[in-house]
């Protein structure tokens, strides 16, 4: 199962990189920034379900404290609501939650060193996401959700002892680096959302059998294009 989630994930960054105008590939950027916003939205509710105003205090940290965390995972609802919205108007659909796995139980520090992790990791994977964007329209767009998870990441970075900006330039990640940190954390996916019209991406007919499908968008092969990969490209002229 662990293997399959994590050949899901890699698959949605790989095909975040592809250079195609008729297979919305802004869908897909803002699809893998829904599946991070969704494990924000989880992990705040179970800490919401989990944790007291009293049990902040006896680890050590204020109401106040507390009363700011709760406010993270209402920005998170709020992230997930606006991708839903901004998605169709792209002519995409937006996928579903997962289900998670939260190893921090009832220790207040182990949540909060999870919730650091998460909110500097979402950082640094928007970061490395807008340059994947094709629409100019949406890069202001974005910078808005990173800029508000890097204020996330340094209140916890400041809460737990550590420097809450610790360099002058954010660093972007990279798929092999986001999967690392991210991929414990989902304990099951949807199958539906990797399917394309219907039909799921291990079906030989998915995309037309001229393409790959993730996250309900299909990313033609070389020489076809098409919201199905079922048309043939027109090659375009070369420059002289």
């Amino acid at each position: 199962m662990k293997t399959t989630i994590i050949a899901t994930l890699l698959c949605l960054f790989v095909l975040c990189n592809a250079q195609s105008e008729t297979n919305k590939p802004d869908v897909m950027t803002l699809n893998f920034a829904l599946s991070l916003e969704y494990l924000g939205r989880a992990l705040y509710r179970q800490f919401n379900q989990t944790f007291s105003v009293a049990d902040a205090q006896a680890a050590g940290y204020t109401a106040y404290d507390y009363s700011q965390i709760v406010e993270i995972g209402l920005d998170e609802i709020q992230h997930v609501e606006r991708l839903q919205q901004v998605i169709p108007t792209l002519g995409g659909e937006f996928i579903q939650p997962c289900t998670y796995n939260f190893p921090f139980g009832n220790n207040f520090n182990a949540f909060l060193n999870l919730s650091r992790t998460v909110e500097n990791t979402c950082v640094g994977a928007l970061d490395g996401g807008i340059a994947m964007l094709n629409t100019p329209a949406l890069f202001t767009a974005a910078a808005t959700f990173a800029t508000v998870e890097a204020r996330h990441a340094s209140f916890l970075n400041l809460i737990t002892g550590l420097v809450p900006f610790p360099s002058a330039f954010d660093t972007p990640l990279n798929a092999t680096q986001v999967l690392a940190i991210a991929s414990p954390l989902f304990a099951s996916c949807p199958s539906y959302n990797n399917e394309c019209f219907g039909i799921l991406n291990t079906n030989a007919t998915v995309c037309s059998g001229h393409g790959s499908c993730a996250y309900k968008v299909c990313t033609c092969d070389a020489g076809f294009t098409g919201p199905d990969c079922s048309s043939k490209a027109t090659q375009a002229p070369k420059c002289q």
